[in-house]
C-alpha cells in the first residue's frame, strides 16, 4: 500500500470531520489558536459490530 500525503488544510480537516462522522476517532475541535484540538482514538472493543 503506497503512503498517502494530505498536503492541503481543507483536505486534512475534512478527513479528519469525516473519520469522526465515522466513528472511528472522536475530535475535538479547538477554535483558539493557541489551544490545540484533541484527536482521540476509538477502542473497537468498545463498539458492537454490526457486521455478525
Amino acid at each position: 500500500m503506497r503512503i498517502g500525503k494530505v498536503s492541503a488544510q481543507a483536505t486534512h480537516h475534512r478527513s479528519v470531520k469525516d473519520l469522526h462522522a465515522f466513528g472511528y476517532i472522536r475530535y475535538e475541535p479547538s477554535f483558539k489558536r493557541n489551544c490545540k484540538s484533541k484527536v482521540l482514538a476509538v477502542s473497537f472493543r468498545d463498539v458492537k459490530s454490526e457486521v455478525r
